[in-house]
């Protein structure tokens, strides 16, 4: 794996899309490193948009786990592991939980969509236009 993608949506409490993030990853060997690289923007960017509490949801459970375990990780991602903790004190409340891909199917086609781009792109007020052209019947 060298390039890879990130996908983010934000939701409120009545689960309607507030803002959407699409973000490529480049020069990662690992998914595993890919997979908490993309946590560690997605805790920035609920900090960028002012979240003060949120509820992160992630495909990955050996991240998951790891982010929620109080023990120090000594793995491969235990400084990205550290740093997102660390990132995650600036909430009120902060919870992260396991959501398998068939779950996470947004957040799945906006990563595939970031793969492909140079920049970042955020989307406020809803989901790019694409998202729903997958859904046509």
């Amino acid at each position: 794996m060298n390039r890879g993608g990130i996908g983010v949506v934000v939701r409120d409490e009545y689960d309607q899309v507030l803002e959407a993030l699409a973000s490529g990853l480049v020069h990662v060997m690992d998914t595993l490193v890919a997979e908490a690289k993309a946590a560690v923007r997605t805790v920035d960017f609920g900090v960028q948009i002012g979240i003060a509490r949120v509820s992160f949801e992630g495909d990955s459970l050996v991240v998951v786990n790891k982010i929620c375990n109080p023990v120090k990780d000594l793995s491969i991602i235990g400084i990205i592991i550290t740093d997102i903790k660390s990132r995650s004190k600036i909430f009120l409340s902060c919870v992260f939980s396991y959501a398998n891909k068939t779950c996470n199917g947004v957040t799945d086609i906006l990563a595939k969509y970031g793969a492909g781009v140079v920049h970042e792109k955020v989307w406020i007020d809803g989901m790019p236009q694409f998202y729903y052209a997958c859904f046509c019947y």
